[in-house]
């Protein structure tokens, strides 16, 4: 298990858990040769799938990919499209709505969702459009009561039109998300993977717990591949080893 006592991690820290966990999981997926080493440590089918099960809990868009990612002009394409997507949208949509309309950003928001890197962009906007969508489904609503959040007050229909209003007016329009959404459809035919049924974010107890189930599984598996995998290529797949930065680079 972890060496840190849960009680002393940070909310930095378990925010990253989930990126942790894609990156390791997709890693042993896709290479038998770790997956093996893994196995002789007691890493079985079993364990890998509760790995999954554990992501899911935190983040229900993700999908288990069950073949490599191809190398087609499409599959290329889309995720040059996705990868630097949450890099430049997500932080002016924090910024937009975070003071303007605090409940629809909980709802975008929880969790701790952050712009991330490579494989783990695309679980990070699929989440991010699966919860737009639901402001959609809301904005639309006859309801006055609104929706809970998983953090702050129920957004209302009314919240819910003034922050697509804003992600409207800053770019992240609906032919813009049109065009994401058939990315990630490419991206998931590609890797063999079922799209998951969108669910709603947790409320913040179920999805702290949540956090810190995986936070104990990624952090006990990272130990155990840090002694079973040696090699750098391996390891840098696995997420527990960085590439170095290209000789005179600081």
């Amino acid at each position: 298990m972890a060496n840190e006592d849960e009680t002393t991690v940070s909310a930095a820290t378990l925010a990253r858990a989930p990126g942790r966990a894609l990156t390791f999981l997709l890693a042993v997926g896709r290479a038998p040769v770790i997956r093996g080493l893994l196995e002789v440590r007691g890493y079985t089918p079993a364990e890998h799938e509760a790995g999954w099960a554990k992501l899911r809990a935190v983040d229900p868009t993700a999908a288990t990919p069950t073949a490599p990612a191809s190398s087609d002009p499409a599959m290329r394409a889309a995720l040059a499209l996705i990868a630097p997507w949450d890099n430049e949208n997500l932080p002016i949509a924090d910024a937009a709505l975070r003071k303007r309309v605090p409940a629809a950003h909980a709802y975008l928001f929880a969790g701790g969702l952050e712009a991330s890197d490579g494989a783990e962009s695309v679980t990070v906007v699929e989440t991010f459009l699966t919860r737009v969508a639901g402001l959609e489904a809301l904005a639309t609503s006859k309801s006055k009561k609104g929706a809970d959040g998983a953090d702050g007050p129920a957004v209302t229909p009314a919240q819910a039109k003034a922050a697509l209003d804003l992600l409207d007016a800053r770019g992240i329009t609906p032919a813009v998300r049109a065009s994401l959404h058939a990315a990630l459809a490419v991206v998931r035919k590609g890797a063999g993977a079922e799209r998951a049924v969108p669910v709603a974010p947790a409320r913040a107890a179920a999805q702290q717990a949540a956090l810190e189930a995986l936070y104990e599984w990624i952090s006990e598996w990272t130990l155990v591949a840090r002694k079973a995998v040696t090699r750098r290529d391996h390891q840098i797949a696995l997420g527990i080893a960085a590439k170095k930065a290209p000789r005179g680079v600081k």
